[in-house]
């Protein structure tokens, strides 16, 4: 079909190069990812549409949707909740997985309560996705095998969204916030090898990770390996620990127009291991193009 709409989607599995379904069992454990739907090489003519993704199970990536080989489908208005990648072989994209330079779509929906290893809401690798108007909340990058040097589960990061190896996606009006990351950084959002999000008019509150012997980790935004992400009219609010962390040297964050408020630790990490915390602090000390950045007087 080239397109889907009010079905809910439970252990379904899809394949070819449209989006097709074909019935499956609930909670079926799909090998090569895609365990409720899987867009293939599919243009932006494939929808889909007031769709409920639920329940699904696959290894590997894309356990809710997982768009590869150029994917470019409109997915509006959907719920995609409580899809979980199986315990070995977690990777990338819980929720909705973006690969090979696939760039979806997603408008008006809600993606919560997802389980991968990197980027449980939306994982994305060489693909820049639109997401507007959406909810990523409430996503667990988390996994439970355990790492034979360590002895500790392995580490997972970017529980909300995980932007890797030159993915740029575009943030719009979305609400981030209460993912989860454990044994490694970015509850919200992880850049990394040379990935540049952009990010607008979004809330990004209450997102949280942690290591299992030695407790908070860079709970907010983290930035890696050349990624230069730029934030505009956001709030960055109620994290554990700092907001936005610089990772190295190579990389820039450019925040402007923004809020800070109640986060953990500090507000901001520089890549030369400073630290601020409030809008003054940051705008005299960080030197990209910071304007007007300040604290609310209250609680929002």
């Amino acid at each position: 079909f080239s397109s889907v709409e009010s079905t809910t989607i439970g252990g379904q599995r899809s394949k070819d190069d449209i989006a097709q379904f074909q019935p499956g069992m609930m909670g079926r454990s799909l090998g090569n990812g895609g365990g409720g739907i899987r867009c293939d090489a599919t243009d932006s003519t494939c929808s889909i549409v007031g769709c409920t993704v639920t329940g699904n199970k696959a290894t590997q990536r894309g356990a809710g949707i997982y768009c590869l080989n150029g994917a470019a489908p409109l997915i509006s208005d959907c719920w995609i909740v409580g899809n979980t990648q199986n315990t070995t072989g977690r990777d990338f994209g819980g929720g909705i997985a973006c690969v090979g330079g696939s760039n979806p779509t997603i408008v008006d929906c809600i993606i919560a309560g997802n389980v991968g290893r990197f980027g449980a809401g939306i994982g994305c690798i060489q693909s820049s996705p639109t997401v507007a108007n959406c909810v990523i909340s409430g996503n667990s990058a988390i996994s439970t095998v355990i790492d034979g040097i360590t002895g500790q589960p392995e580490g997972c990061g970017g529980g909300g969204v995980f932007a890797h190896d030159h993915s740029s996606p575009v943030l719009e009006n979305c609400v981030i916030s209460g993912n989860y990351a454990r044994n490694w950084n970015g509850g919200a959002l992880y850049c990394q090898g040379q990935s540049n999000p952009e990010v607008t008019n979004c809330t990004i509150s209450s997102n949280h990770a942690d290591h299992t012997l030695t407790g908070n980790l860079w709970s907010g935004v983290v930035v890696n390996t050349d990624s230069d992400p730029v934030f505009v009219n956001c709030i960055f609010e109620g994290m554990t620990s700092y907001a936005v962390y610089e990772e190295d040297a190579t990389s820039d964050p450019a925040v402007s127009y923004s809020l800070f408020f109640d986060n953990g630790t500090y507000d901001y990490r520089d890549e030369n291991a400073n630290n601020y915390t409030g809008g003054d602090a940051i705008n005299a000390n960080v030197a990209l193009s910071l304007i007007h950045i300040s604290e609310p007087t209250r609680p929002y």
